[in-house]
C-alpha cells in the first residue's frame, strides 16, 4: 500500500512537470520599447504616503539602455547610473551617504520597468504564474506585473505624467515632465 501511494505521487509529479510550461528567464519575456526622447523629470518618491525624496531626474536613452542622473532640488547630482531593459545596472557615481543604501538599485530597477520593459507578446506575456500586461488608453498606457492575483508593480502613464507603484511596499514614484 505504501509503495503504491509513493508511486502514484511520483507519477503525478512527473505528469505535472512534463506538462508545465518551459522555464524562462524573466528577461526573455521582455523586449525594448521604442526609443523615448531624452527628458528631465521632476521626481517624487513616496512610501506609505510620506514623501521620501523630491528632486530632478535626467534621462538619456542609449539604444537598449538608459543613462540617468538623480539630482536634488538645488541641482546637486546624487546618483548617476545606467540600466538596461533586463534591469541590470551599473552605478557610475553616488553621494557618500547613498553608496551603501538600497536607493541606487531600487531606482535603476524602477526606471527599467517604467521606461524600457514591455511584454514580449502584446498585450500580455505569461511566464508560469507571472503575468505582464500593457494596455493603451487615450493619452497614455498602463503596465502591470502580477503573480495572479497579486500586483507586484504597476506603471501608469496619463497625459505625460508617469506613476510607478509597488503596492506591497507602499512605494510610489511620480515622474512629472519638465518644461
Amino acid at each position: 500500500m505504501n509503495k503504491t501511494v509513493i508511486f502514484c505521487i511520483l507519477w503525478i509529479c512527473f505528469l505535472l512537470s512534463a506538462c508545465s510550461p518551459p522555464l524562462q528567464k524573466y528577461s526573455r519575456s521582455l523586449r525594448i520599447t521604442e526609443k523615448p526622447e531624452n527628458r528631465l523629470y521632476t521626481l517624487s518618491i513616496e512610501q506609505w504616503g510620506s514623501v521620501k525624496f523630491s528632486g530632478l531626474l535626467a534621462l538619456q536613452f542609449n539604444g537598449s539602455s538608459l543613462s540617468y542622473a538623480m539630482l536634488d532640488a538645488t541641482g546637486i547630482k546624487l546618483i548617476e547610473g545606467e540600466v538596461d531593459f533586463q534591469g541590470k545596472y551599473t552605478i557610475k557615481s553616488a553621494m557618500t551617504g547613498l553608496k551603501g543604501s538600497s536607493l541606487p538599485g531600487y531606482l535603476s530597477t524602477s526606471l527599467a520597468r517604467t521606461f524600457l520593459m514591455i511584454p514580449l507578446d502584446n498585450p500580455c506575456s505569461r511566464d508560469g504564474l507571472m503575468l505582464f500586461c500593457i494596455s493603451l488608453s487615450e493619452g497614455g498606457y498602463n503596465k502591470i506585473m502580477k503573480i495572479e492575483p497579486f500586483t507586484l508593480w504597476e506603471v501608469q502613464r496619463s497625459n505625460g505624467v508617469i506613476v510607478y507603484l509597488q503596492p506591497w511596499f507602499g512605494m510610489r514614484m511620480t515622474f512629472q515632465p519638465g518644461e
